[in-house]
């Protein structure tokens, strides 16, 4: 007992309000031992709270709330939410949904009545069934306060769940790479990830990492492998602030990444955007993403 290892945590949603919030924690059933707790923004929005035009609005006990919307079948249907973020920027948002239509399914979205591509739903299982893996990510660029997101019919069906702003997650492979590699495997978010960092001069550099809240203190979580059989470290440089040196214990193997595999730093955070820059020290690790938290 006493021993935290890194993994060894669980999230629970809470309704929180503006300001000081107290969470008590009291005995129910068997034991635990409690370390920290980190809040974790991730602002949920209900497709049935939304506007819904020429669509359904369905219920389901695996849906989020219970509600959800269907029959997004014409050109006309769509499904508007409106989004509040507090800068302007990019912003990954995450569409859960259901697709029996026998193939790839798509919605167009649009952001303040500007087309902004699309998102596409891989089939699910079946229609009014939605689970924590039947999700899409799309990003879109918003304005600083009220956003408008509709998703509009594309190509087959889908019936949409919640739709999610993603916390601040960042891809190694969509960093500034200097003298490394990208590389494929399943099991790396967004199927890529960055290898190869061996050499001095080496470096994965993320040029706008968006902090919302006040300059201060927050974790920054990275996923990584490090199939070297002894501890490696990257230097952390954040803004223009001292490098922080970064630890990864040894993993399985190069290449896989598995639950558990990150490790958490704190960092010191301006409001607005930070870069962060991730360059080779002792031994090797590969990147897969950042997420701040």
């Amino acid at each position: 007992m006493g021993a935290f290892d890194q993994g060894n945590s669980v999230d629970v949603t809470l309704d929180l309000q503006a300001g000081s919030n107290s969470v008590a924690f009291g005995a129910s059933s068997g034991y635990a031992e409690l370390d920290r707790v980190i809040p974790i923004e991730s602002t949920v929005y209900e497709s049935e709270a939304a506007t819904v035009t020429d669509a359904t609005i369905a219920t389901s006990p695996t849906a989020s709330n219970q509600g959800y919307v269907k029959q997004i079948d014409n050109p006309t249907s769509s499904v508007s939410y409106s989004v509040w973020v507090p800068l302007a920027g990019n912003y990954t948002f995450r569409q859960y949904f259901a697709n029996n239509s026998g193939g790839v399914a798509t919605d167009l979205v649009n952001v303040n009545g500007a087309p902004s591509g699309s998102v596409s739903y891989d089939p699910s299982k079946l229609w009014g069934e939605f689970r924590d893996d039947f999700h899409s990510d799309f990003q879109v660029n918003l304005n600083a306060g009220i956003n408008t997101i509709t998703l509009s019919k594309g190509a087959n069906y889908a019936e949409l769940d919640k739709l999610e702003r993603v916390p601040n997650e960042y891809e190694a492979e969509e960093a500034k790479v200097t003298g490394a590699q990208m590389r494929s495997t399943v099991s790396a978010s967004g199927k890529r990830y960055v290898g190869g960092i061996d050499n001095a001069g080496n470096s994965v550099s993320f040029k706008r990492v968006l902090n919302e809240g006040a300059t201060g203190t927050y974790t920054l979580r990275v996923y990584y492998t490090n199939g070297g059989g002894s501890p490696a470290t990257h230097l952390l440089t954040v803004n223009h602030q001292s490098p922080i040196t970064v630890t990864y214990a040894p993993t399985p193997a190069w290449g896989t990444f598995a639950a558990g595999q990150w490790v958490d730093i704190p960092i010191t955070l301006e409001h607005g955007y930070n870069v962060l820059t991730f360059s080779k020290a002792a031994n090797y690790a590969e990147l897969d993403l950042i997420l701040i938290h």
